[in-house]
């Protein structure tokens, strides 16, 4: 009887430690992504639309208007806060739920990011409520 508890326990201890691994690239994406999200709100506060753009995917960038709309933006928005209230990550793809504050107006976005390279990248924002 003390052998099969302890080659269940040994097979127990194996099962965690595989998954480990896993939870722990997820909670890294997670931090990654936090970091992103508070370099593109700094930058964005600055006025630095090349840091920003950093961290914006490629084909996004491509638009025509995009620099020219993120400047009226900012000149309308002033300075902001952003609130992560939390990060799904999945692979290479990850959706971030975010509070943005303004002087003005508030609203939450569903962020999609994808990892292109080494770097999560922001793609595309869902409004998800107004305030």
């Amino acid at each position: 009887m003390r052998f099969n508890a302890l080659a269940g326990g040994a097979v127990v201890a194996v099962a965690v430690s595989a998954l480990l691994p896993v939870r722990a690239a997820a909670d890294s994406g997670e931090h990654e992504i936090r970091a992103v999200l508070d370099t593109m709100n700094s930058s964005y506060n600055r006025a630095d639309f090349t840091t920003f753009a950093a961290h914006v995917c490629a084909d996004v960038l491509q638009g025509a208007q995009f620099e020219a709309g993120w400047y009226a933006s900012r000149k309308a928005d002033g300075p902001t806060r952003i609130t992560v209230e939390s990060v799904s990550t999945r692979g290479d793809d990850a959706v971030a739920h975010v509070r943005f504050e303004a002087d003005e107006h508030s609203r939450t976005f569903d962020v999609d990011f994808l990892r292109e390279g080494d770097q999560w990248k922001a793609c595309q924002y869902h409004p998800t409520q107004s305030a």
